[in-house]
């Protein structure tokens, strides 16, 4: 049984999630229609992630469609917009490294395509309740795609640097643009912005892509002196880090079968 398997009650045909106590008390700072969003979230996200391997392209796209109009009716109680950034290349941008993008639209092997997609069904309509933000800091640096991979490493003397994976040599592009560029998080500033129409977006909540050194999120590789065969640690990538010290919550696609992982963030980014 996995550990969030062991959360799953069927109801009514409907594998219902029932969240113990000490993990609802890291929602008691939200209001009741936060943490009811969150668990019927996540319900819903394992429900589809339980059926995904089953259905069909078209199937599975009809049931995050049918999932996202079941959620939708809770969001819209205060008529507030939330807020996502997401890494850009997740959204379906073409940015990454090597110039292409981290997922294909809707993926039955990957989870956290379906997490996205379930958050892009809700961001349909008029006045849309949730609103998906793409961010890539590497591409709006002016470094393109595709270009040289980038890497975290931790010197002996203490700090960080940010290194070109090739070259070996520090970046000097990066990390000037995210200190000009991030002093005003959690609003997005124009040159950040990957779309124009994004920019003086306030973020509610930030949904990284794994292993990235700027977005992710608690997973980015940290080598102690940049050689890729000594043993590396987990950290946030820059810019995940620069978000979260501003209060901002933060999600990594590789932690969306986590129940409390995403339970948490749901509750702290979403305020119902």
């Amino acid at each position: 049984m996995t550990r969030c398997q062991k959360w799953l009650v069927p109801v009514g045909g409907l594998a219902q999630v029932v969240f113990p106590t000490r993990i609802a008390a890291r929602c008691q700072s939200s209001s009741a229609t936060s943490h009811g969003f969150a668990a019927a979230f996540v319900n819903e996200l394992l429900h589809i992630l339980s059926l995904r391997r089953s259905l069909s392209s078209d199937a599975l796209a009809g049931l995050v469609a049918a999932s996202a109009g079941r959620l939708r009716p809770t969001l819209a109680i205060n008529g507030r917009t939330t807020n996502i950034g997401v890494s850009a290349c997740v959204k379906g941008y073409n940015v990454t490294y090597h110039g292409g993008r981290a997922r294909q639209s809707l993926d039955h092997s990957n989870p956290g395509s379906i997490f996205i997609a379930l958050l892009e069904s809700l961001s349909n309509g008029t006045v849309p309740p949730v609103r998906l933000i793409p961010v890539c800091p590497e591409f709006s640096s002016g470094l393109g795609a595709p270009r040289d991979p980038l890497r975290l490493v931790r010197p002996l003397t203490g700090g960080v640097r940010l290194l070109n994976a090739q070259t070996g040599r520090d970046d000097e592009v990066v990390l000037p643009f995210l200190e000009r560029n991030t002093r005003l998080l959690p609003v997005v500033t124009e040159p950040l912005a990957f779309n124009s129409g994004d920019a003086d977006v306030k973020l509610d909540g930030f949904v990284g892509q794994g292993g990235s050194p700027l977005c992710g999120v608690r997973d980015a590789r940290m080598y102690p002196d940049g050689s890729p065969g000594k043993p590396f640690d987990r950290v946030d990538g820059l810019f995940a880090e620069r978000l979260r010290s501003r209060g901002i919550p933060t999600l990594s696609l590789r932690s969306v079968k986590d129940v409390n992982t995403v339970e948490s963030f749901l509750c702290a980014s979403f305020k119902l």
